[in-house]
């Protein structure tokens, strides 16, 4: 008997939970509030070894960056990935990080190309 009032207890308080949870939701998608962007939401822009923007192959002036995002719709939630050159200096990098986050855009990450070390016998090949 004793078991079925704790079981009928822990039962009601789960329910309570859940009951607050939803009403949560329901309040927070009625204000407004959206969820952050979801994990797959990226967007790719790449920087030629030239030092040249490109979204969609199309070159692109770094003042004029955030508008054609913009005109893409690419939100300012997207995560942008930025493919730089091995290269690319450090001020060029904190120059289009400024750009982007004055405008809006605070999530972005900038990769380079990997290099892979392989040994063959005793010689070092490099790619």
């Amino acid at each position: 008997m004793k078991m079925r009032r704790r079981f009928r207890h822990l039962a009601q308080r789960a329910a309570g939970a859940l009951l607050v949870f939803f009403v949560a939701l329901a309040t927070a998608r009625a204000a407004g509030l959206q969820a952050p962007a979801a994990p797959g939401s990226t967007f790719k822009l790449t920087l030629s070894d030239e030092g040249v923007l490109l979204v969609n192959d199309v070159r692109v002036k770094l003042p004029d960056l955030p508008k054609k995002l913009k005109s893409l719709g690419v939100k300012p939630d997207t995560v942008l990935v930025i493919a730089v050159p091995q290269d690319a200096s450090t001020s060029t990098l904190t120059t289009i990080s400024k750009e982007l986050a004055t405008k809006g855009y605070k999530r972005f990450t900038f990769i380079r190309p990997r290099k892979a070390v392989a040994f063959v016998g005793t010689n070092t090949v490099a790619r």
